[in-house]
């Protein structure tokens, strides 16, 4: 799969997030631990279903799904910081 085709899965994850949770209202009332707890969440999910030492074999779709949910929630958090600041950071 591309590049762009992925970003395009991380896009579509945050327009599903947002619909679900109410967009930057609810983006914005999280701190920076907030956004790291919920995104160790997903990360240990996606350990669990891509960990192939677990007899039944990993499960790289749910694996998957929940790194692209990662992803999602890292450009939420960056979108957050940038809203509350007023103006976008310093870029890399």
């Amino acid at each position: 799969m591309s590049q762009p085709s992925v970003i395009g899965e991380v896009v579509t994850e945050r327009q599903r997030q947002d619909a679900r949770w109410g967009g930057a209202y609810w983006d914005d009332s999280h701190s920076t631990n907030d956004w790291l707890a919920i995104m160790v969440r997903h990360l240990g999910l996606a350990g669990n279903d891509g960990d192939t030492m677990i007899p039944s074999g990993a499960d790289m779709v749910r694996y998957r799904r929940q790194m692209i949910r990662v992803a999602a929630l890292a450009v939420a958090a960056v979108e957050s910081i940038d809203r509350l600041r007023g103006k976008p950071t310093d870029a890399l």
